[in-house]
């Protein structure tokens, strides 16, 4: 049985929610239905198989809602889906809300342990799935987990190669279902904008992923009233690519996918990621808007760009991980539009936003202002709140923030206050703009001989190296000292980059000598979790695995690992 966490939930904070129009009450199919009236024939999504129109869309989400209602899904149920970028992800979503069905996204970078975990934590009872994809056989290690998870009925296949005797989805579409129900049979499971109903599955960079509960509410508050109408100001007019991956539910999707479908615009996806194809889809589609994670925007600065008609472009948003300022700047110069940052978390929401209307230095340096949330920046573990301009630990509960962390209260407890305040781990300051900034991570801190140094102070100077094309700082283990500052480097295209070429530039920083990096690794790709953040605790692993090899640390060295 499921069972979610409401301790934090407010009633009368929820009136100035609904007051300010970030809650609305309002199931997310009731936006499609009315955009398939107002335009049917408009393109609605666009990915590598379908250009579909938004009187389309509505008929296979509904189609979908039918089939599903067929094999036993009822309110409360959970559907996953395994995928990459592709309209399949909006319309499992919109068919699960005709049915108060719960949707549950799932990174396609996932195999056994993960979704062994995750299937069974939240009862799963259908999965939707390519056959293959990029090389990898899903249907295959579906079948070998099946034994394992009682829960799980029905598997749908994603896409033309279907095996004999599987569930085709396109089969589904092209069955007309709704000839046996009256057109108004859905609206006996209406959902209720305050239950429940789509599951994020966190990044995953330490341990299992965790599985946050928001309800529709909570994603209409972050996806379409702070993320589209409030800071890109997005219209119907725009198409927007979806170049992040979307297949966790968080930034990649429901900026990138839903949000722009409830508001009346074009989605456009890109299903495997390379910074040449990105750009060709945006050429082709004209698209101008562009959902991305920075390591995606940096990997694009490393192209030709100029080579490409990207004159329809003037919005990037990102989130999910840290942008470099001297990579935004450059992103804004050659690119010609501007960046947007969003800053939250999975576990609790994005209630802080750079808006289209904020000046350059804000874009830059800062991550914007809350949109309804109450927000603290903490001194200390009791909770005392810092003055204005001081540093501290982020903290917040807003119209975007989760129910809590599914079956799984001890990590409740863990993540948020009594009252309901997530702690985030992030230290930052709000400016007397009321603009927030990041200045670093608790639980990422390098402490070197009793010395706090902050792997984002030394990446932002890495990263205005001109040879420099990523970059992460981790701790790396010292058996004298804790821990020493380990940089872990993607030189750009053609360049190459020395550690003493490093130091020589840190130097010409004027920064502390004890802050400076003390090894440089030279990485083809620095490791990410699924939603795309830099995996610090792998990179510390990585390194300390090195050290003992080169006979540098005990053999039976076990580093402290915080992240």
């Amino acid at each position: 049985m499921l069972k979610v966490n409401t301790v934090w939930y407010h009633y009368e904070a929820n009136k100035t929610y609904r007051k300010s129009g970030a809650w609305v009450d309002k199931p997310l199919y009731e936006f499609i239905e009315e955009n398939a009236l107002r335009f049917p024939d408009k393109e609605a999504f666009i990915d590598d198989r379908w250009r579909i129109s938004y009187g389309r869309f509505l008929n296979m989400a509904r189609r979908l809602a039918f089939a599903l209602y067929d094999f036993g899904i009822r309110p409360g149920d959970v559907v996953a889906i395994q995928g990459p970028n592709c309209v399949e992800l909006p319309l499992t979503e919109i068919a699960c809300d005709y049915l108060d069905a719960l949707f549950m996204p799932l990174s396609d970078t996932w195999r056994e342990t993960e979704l062994r975990y995750l299937l069974n934590l939240a009862e799963v009872k259908a999965i939707l799935s390519p056959y293959i994809h990029h090389g990898f056989n899903y249907l295959e290690l579906i079948h070998a987990l099946k034994p394992d998870i009682p829960s799980l009925e029905h598997v749908i296949l994603i896409g033309e190669e279907v095996p004999s005797g599987e569930q085709s989805l396109d089969k589904i579409f092209d069955t007309p279902l709704e000839e046996k129900y009256p057109y108004d049979f859905f609206e006996q499971f209406r959902p209720s904008g305050d239950s429940p109903r789509h599951l994020t599955s966190s990044s995953g960079t330490t341990g299992f992923p965790k599985v946050s509960c928001l309800s529709e509410n909570n994603i209409y508050s972050l996806f379409v009233h702070h993320g589209c109408h409030t800071s890109i100001k997005l219209k119907p007019n725009d198409i927007v690519a979806a170049i992040a991956p979307g297949n966790t539910g968080a930034t990649g999707y429901g900026f990138a996918m839903l949000a722009p479908l409830c508001i009346g615009a074009t989605v456009t996806s890109l299903k495997i990621w390379n910074p040449k194809k990105a750009m060709e889809l945006m050429e082709k589609e004209k698209c101008t808007v562009a959902v991305m994670i920075p390591t995606q925007a940096i990997k694009m600065l490393g192209e030709d760009v100029e080579e490409y008609d990207l004159s329809h472009f003037k919005t990037l948003f990102n989130g999910g991980a840290q942008f470099p300022v001297e990579n935004v700047k450059e992103f804004e110069r050659r690119f010609s539009c501007k960046t947007l940052n969003a800053y939250g978390a999975t576990d609790a929401g994005a209630p802080f936003m750079i808006t289209v209307e904020d000046p350059k230095e804000k874009r830059w340096t800062t991550v914007g202002r809350c949109w309804d949330a109450e927000l603290k920046i903490v001194s200390d573990d009791n909770g005392t709140e810092a003055v204005k301009g001081q540093k501290g630990e982020i903290r917040w509960r807003g119209s975007c923030h989760m129910y809590g962390y599914l079956n799984n209260n001890q990590a409740d407890r863990d993540a948020f206050t009594v009252d309901g305040f997530f702690k985030s781990g992030d230290v930052g300051f709000i400016d007397n703009e009321g603009y927030l900034h990041i200045t670093g991570r608790i639980k990422e801190l390098i402490i070197r001989g009793g010395q706090n140094i902050s792997p984002r102070e030394i990446e932002e100077i890495l990263a205005s190296h001109p040879h420099v094309l990523e970059v992460a700082v981790a701790a790396m283990p010292d058996t004298v000292l804790g821990e020493r500052v380990c940089a872990f480097v993607t030189p750009v295209g053609g360049k190459s980059l020395t550690f003493d070429q490093m130091i020589l530039f840190m130097e010409s920083k004027r920064i502390a000598k004890w802050k400076l990096p003390e090894r440089l690794e030279i990485m083809e790709a620095i490791p990410k979790s699924a939603g795309g953040k830099i995996m610090k605790r792998k990179l510390t692993e990585m390194i300390t695995e090195k050290l003992k090899s080169e006979g540098k640390l005990p053999p039976d060295f076990e580093p402290q690992i915080k992240v």
